[in-house]
């Protein structure tokens, strides 16, 4: 996505950004989604959730603990791809807040890619404010 507004949309966090990633890449993501509901315990279809990103609370011998889920490869597209893919960094900031929100011990994040993956060159790279965020 080349566009710096069409960018901006896809990582809202509301209905506009919801229907953005519908529309640009719910489709390569059908088969994850379809083990996600048969296997995961999110509780939602987190992948088109306005939201973006999954986030769920849970008590372990009295600590609460929050597991957070972000898709790392929204944008992939192929081998080249190293250093420009993004989680959206706003799609990760409500995820943090929704786990904080919950009074949590220790939150977990999960993700397919390294941060290294997200740390490049353009202008919109997400990783050099993502890192800090989750360090």
């Amino acid at each position: 996505m080349e566009d710096a507004d069409e960018r901006r949309v896809f990582q809202q966090v509301d209905a506009d950004g919801r229907q953005k990633r519908i529309d640009a890449i719910l489709p390569r993501f059908e088969g994850c989604r379809e083990v996600d509901r048969e296997l995961g315990a999110w509780g939602e279809d987190w992948l088109v959730c306005e939201l973006g990103a999954a986030c769920k609370v849970l008590e372990l011998d009295g600590k609460k603990i929050a597991v957070v889920g972000i898709n790392t490869a929204w944008l992939c597209q192929d081998d080249q791809d190293w250093g420009r893919l993004t989680a959206g960094r706003t799609m990760i900031e409500a995820a943090l807040q929704k786990a904080e929100g919950g009074g949590t011990d220790l939150t977990i994040v999960l993700g397919h890619h390294p941060l290294a993956a997200m740390l490049g060159e353009t202008e919109w790279s997400d990783g050099d404010r993502i890192r800090p965020r989750l360090e």
